[in-house]
């Protein structure tokens, strides 16, 4: 009977464990939860791009949110404030690092990666992305830094931010090379051994090799 009893136990441990793999992986979790909570958050970007200077901190906590739509929502103002000259200096630092930190994310944990597929996710790095590739010349040194980075996510980030940033007039081919950043992507797109990172700087030399 015991036996008996064990078995049972096992076998809804099974089913139990099984279900919060389905409802976590498939998003079930998100809609459920996360999309409750995103008509307040998105008021709440909208207030703190608004503030005067605007709360930056706020934004960037946001940058990392559960739910990619709120992250994109708030990438998209700093890029809207950074255009319109609205972070002073210390902003300006904050927000690029932090746009950046958030693209070496490959995804949330409890997803397992899956992220990637979503919409949402491609809608976030897409803001965050056109957010830093306003920054023009004044994100030199972070981009530079974040080709080295340990995640092949930022890496990739990093190529398309150069691509957006030549593709939009923002900066020259030449400032890109004097600042040792087209160096540093040629080798990404031959050595780098993930594939996404490889395509994507090969993006950028081809671009180059337009102008």
């Amino acid at each position: 009977m015991a036996k008996h009893k064990i078995i049972l136990l096992l076998v809804a441990l099974v089913l139990c464990v099984s279900l919060s793999y389905v409802v976590t992986v498939t998003g079930l979790l998100d809609q459920v939860i996360l999309d409750r909570r995103r008509g307040e958050l998105l008021q709440q970007i909208a207030l703190a791009s608004g503030e005067r200077p605007p709360d930056i901190v706020f934004l960037t906590q946001h940058m990392t949110d559960p739910d990619w739509f709120v992250a994109a929502a708030a990438a998209e103002e700093v890029g809207t404030l950074q255009s319109t000259q609205q972070l002073t200096p210390d902003q300006e630092i904050t927000a690029m690092q932090s746009l950046l930190d958030a693209l070496a994310s490959s995804g949330h944990w409890w997803r397992f990666g899956w992220d990637r597929d979503e919409p949402h996710y491609q809608q976030f790095r897409g803001a965050a992305i056109t957010a830093v590739s306003v920054f023009g010349s004044s994100a030199f040194d972070t981009l530079l830094a974040a080709t080295y980075s340990g995640s092949s996510s930022e890496r990739e980030a990093t190529c398309w931010i150069v691509y957006e940033m030549a593709e939009s007039g923002i900066v020259a081919g030449k400032e890109l090379a004097d600042r040792g950043i087209l160096d540093r992507i040629e080798t990404l797109a031959t050595e780098d051994r993930d594939a996404n990172v490889s395509y994507a700087c090969n993006r950028v030399y081809e671009r180059m090799s337009k102008e």
